[in-house]
């Protein structure tokens, strides 16, 4: 329950609240903030754009909200999921596309044991639907950049300013 701290930011005319919750926290908070009327623009982590694909926040009630993110899917993957699917894919879809099919060619050219695939991962040059793949040192993606998304009319779209 948070109504309580909520009827205190509406009191405070602020401009913007950063949302760093767990899921079903995110949209509880998001919920009330709309329920009170709260005009503070709502700045999000990547668990905003989680919470709408899987259905427990709905885009009407995120519209406007900002949240941070790996970058949307490119348009050619947008076209072909269309085709192939008849929907518009998920935020996510891209890269669980290419999360299969690296595993895949990584299994194909290194083996199946987890040293090997370990070894793999490091080493392999995979282009995927979310371009070009490679790791860190630390093991992170190399090549994907954050986004600011704004969740408009129902679509997610890079922010512009």
């Amino acid at each position: 329950e948070m109504s309580t701290e909520l009827a205190l930011l509406k009191n405070l005319n602020l401009d913007a609240i950063l949302v760093c919750l767990n899921d079903y926290d995110s949209v509880n908070f998001i919920k009330k903030v709309k329920e009170l009327d709260i005009k503070a623009e709502i700045l999000g982590n990547e668990h905003i754009g989680g919470v709408i694909n899987g259905g427990l926040l709905d885009t009407d009630t995120a519209d406007g909200i900002y949240f941070v993110d790996f970058s949307l899917p490119s348009e050619d993957f947008i076209q072909n999921f269309k085709e192939v699917y008849n929907k518009e894919p998920g935020l996510y879809s891209d890269t669980a596309y290419d999360t299969v099919y690296l595993i895949a060619k990584v299994i194909e050219q290194y083996g199946i044991d987890s040293e090997s695939i370990r070894k793999g991962l490091k080493e392999v040059k995979y282009t995927g639907a979310s371009g070009e793949i490679s790791f860190d040192e630390n093991n992170f993606p190399s090549n994907k950049q954050f986004e600011l998304i704004l969740i408009k009319n129902g679509q997610f779209v890079p922010y512009e300013e």
